[in-house]
């Protein structure tokens, strides 16, 4: 039976060894090889899906490395656990037409336990001056990492596995390389062509051994420093007719493949080549905790020439990998001196530089540079650790640098990731009467699919470029739409100084999956599941109204200021009598401001959460308008109430 997915755009043809019951489709934007600038690597999430298959929740989704010379389409099943993580993760290769199998290409055994089976966390490291992609498997001995690497004027794609130190764990890793195994002409089959692979592969020199003799009387044998390279061949790619190269989905472009390993002391290295796959099978001693290699296929080359072309590479591709380390730049390269630049920067305006602010961003300047001499020290045999502590005292460091450069910048930057009936909220008039605080402003879409959930077109993937936005609003956005990468950058985010702006609706608040997060626990306000209530007489006289008023029923609450130390209460048309119909009944957390009433529940209320602080609209745009009074959102003075708490979120003025 072929195997099928729903969706509203075609998708590339999978492989899978069962069919699946139904599969559903999130196309994203992704960027092509040719339309990365120089010197740049662009790491894109482009499509991912929810499978249903023989029995169990999957997750299969593509994220592409590129650069202006290559681009690499990393192809990622996962099965979905009770708890909702990933296991039994495998990585597959379709670069980009699809050349390269794309079921797993590549194993890692630890004590012959294949590290695939335990929960997995994918993230995107970095992306510009090189990008990187990484796998986090969680096992219970300790984490074991998987990153990609890809370089702007590098066509071969890296691959660095990493533990900590003091373990007795022997490793074993596996790389299929298969380039060739949809490439078949009419009228063969796999076993055919697959023969004429072995005996083209075997009439070619496959590895470059120590000694001739030594090769004929044991292939089997590797020898890490001499034979540390392949080449896949077929003899497909040296046919005269360039059209009968490959069969048409693939247009041709594909071609001989290789791979590059680092030798390490004690390591077992073979190959083993059979009608169909070739396997290269590397051994590593338990005191092993930094394993590289490098993956290349050259299109459109026959075997003579790809295999020239990989003998030239693999010099610079040995240097590349002896002093490779897939630590973010930002922190590598981070120097004393410039640092201190950064810090004089955001001091200066402030006029703050002898101050306990001055005091307190050199203190985490100086734990930086420590944890950076530590980091040196200890990232070959605690790779992990090391590189956790780096970016901790980093983070410290950065965020506080962020927070206190903000005042100085008089324009914002807003991220605006808009949920269902948005519109009446009006942002865009907010950003008409407020253009310096929403000078540039970043529109996210939530998209709900019915079987996969909520997910938004965009949302900042690392640190970095999260800290750029002075404040984030919530427009009846779901948190789901985030996902578990998306929530973990914003947590630190507010953490660190960053504003926050959430507004009611269907899909906020006990509607949304919020208080399931700890996102929840850190929110201004307090509620439960299906929160979400209609406002009238018997909600004014104390009492909970039953929900069974409709949506037409509610006659409404006016909404009243409270106390007179609000910021943002003063001078607005209170006289117009704006009502709120529908409203979600919370409760004001331990230390929360409320500045707004509808009625007998509170409205608009404010908080803080480490340096950062939210602003929480528990109102919506729902119901019809009563007798008297005013939609609060086609209230006249509501663009100036949302673009004053925005404001107040974002640490700017208003004005």
């Amino acid at each position: 039976m072929n195997c099928q997915t729903q969706s509203a755009q075609s998708l590339q043809i999978l492989h899978l060894s069962r069919c699946l019951v139904f599969a559903v489709t999130l196309i994203f934007t992704s960027a092509r090889a040719e339309d990365v600038a120089n010197n740049t690597v662009s790491v894109q999430l482009k499509s991912r899906q929810k499978l249903f298959n023989a029995g169990k929740n999957r997750v299969w989704q593509t994220i592409i490395l590129a650069n202006h010379l290559t681009q690499y389409d990393l192809n990622i099943g996962s099965e979905v656990n009770e708890e909702g993580k990933l296991i039994n993760t495998f990585v597959g290769i379709a670069n980009p037409q699809q050349s390269w199998w794309c079921n797993g290409f590549m194993t890692m055994k630890v004590d012959d336990a294949d590290v695939g089976q335990f929960p997995c966390r994918i993230s995107i490291v970095e992306q510009g001056q090189q990008g990187c992609l990484e796998f986090l498997y969680q096992r219970p001995e300790g984490d074991l990492r998987c990153r990609f690497l890809l370089y702007p004027e590098d066509e071969m794609l890296y691959v660095e596995w990493a533990c900590d130190g003091k373990n007795t764990e022997a490793k074993h890793l596996e790389v299929i390389c298969v380039p060739a195994v949809a490439n078949m002409l009419t009228g063969q089959t796999a076993k055919d062509l697959g023969t004429r692979r072995a005996a083209q592969t075997s009439a070619q020199t496959f590895v470059e051994k120590k000694d001739e003799a030594e090769a004929k009387a044991n292939p089997a044998k590797g020898n890490p420093e001499k034979e540390n390279w392949a080449l896949l061949l077929d003899q497909v790619w040296d046919l005269a007719d360039a059209s009968k190269r490959a069969a048409p989905l693939r247009n041709g472009v594909t071609g001989p493949a290789g791979v590059v390993f680092h030798p390490v002391a004690q390591m077992g290295l073979r190959y083993e080549i059979d009608p169909v796959y070739v396997r290269t099978h590397a051994t590593y001693p338990a005191e092993a905790n930094l394993v590289r290699l490098a993956l290349c296929e050259f299109r459109k080359l026959e075997n003579k020439a790809g295999y020239q072309t990989l003998k030239e590479k693999v010099p610079a591709v040995m240097e590349r990998m002896a002093r490779l380390t897939s630590t973010p730049r930002e922190m590598t390269e981070a120097t004393s001196n410039s640092l201190q630049r950064l810090a004089d920067s955001v001091l200066k305006p402030a006029g703050e530089q002898k101050g306990k602010t001055s005091s307190e961003l050199q203190l985490r300047l100086q734990r930086f540079l420590d944890a950076k001499t530590k980091w040196d020290q200890e990232r070959t045999f605690a790779p992990l650790a090391a590189e956790r502590a780096l970016r901790a005292a980093y983070d410290q460091f950065y965020f506080e640098a962020e927070r206190l450069g903000r005042p100085a910048r008089k324009t914002g930057t807003i991220l605006v990731v808009k949920g269902l009936n948005n519109l009446l909220y009006k942002i865009d008039a907010v950003r008409m009467k407020y253009p310096r605080l929403m000078q540039e402003v970043k529109n996210a879409y939530v998209r709900k699919d019915a079987n996969y959930g909520f997910y938004v077109d965009y949302f900042p993937s690392s640190r970095k470029e999260i800290m750029r936005f002075d404040a984030i609003v919530l427009a009846n956005a779901d948190v789901e739409a985030l996902q578990e990468e998306g929530l973990e950058l914003l947590l630190p985010y507010l953490e660190n100084g960053g504003g926050l702006v959430v507004l009611g609706g269907y899909h906020s608040y006990g509607l949304s999956s919020v208080y399931e997060t700890r996102l929840g626990s850190v929110l201004p306000v307090k509620g439960e599941r299906f929160d979400l209530q209609p406002l009238g007489t018997a909600e004014t006289a104390g009492k909970k109204p039953s929900s069974s008023s409709g949506l037409a029923g509610p006659q409404g609450a006016p909404l009243q200021p409270m106390g007179k130390d609000s910021p943002f209460i003063e001078n607005l048309k209170w006289e117009q009598k704006p009502m709120c119909y529908w409203q979600h009944f919370v409760k004001p957390s331990k230390n929360a401001q409320v500045h707004i009433s509808a009625g007998a529940q509170s409205f608009l209320i404010t908080g803080q959460y480490g340096k950062g602080r939210i602003g929480a609209f528990t109102g919506t745009v729902l119901g019809l308008p009563a007798r008297e009074g005013t939609p609060f959102w086609e209230w006249e003075s509501w663009p100036e109430l949302l673009g004053r708490v925005l404001a107040w979120a974002a640490d700017k003025p208003a004005k």
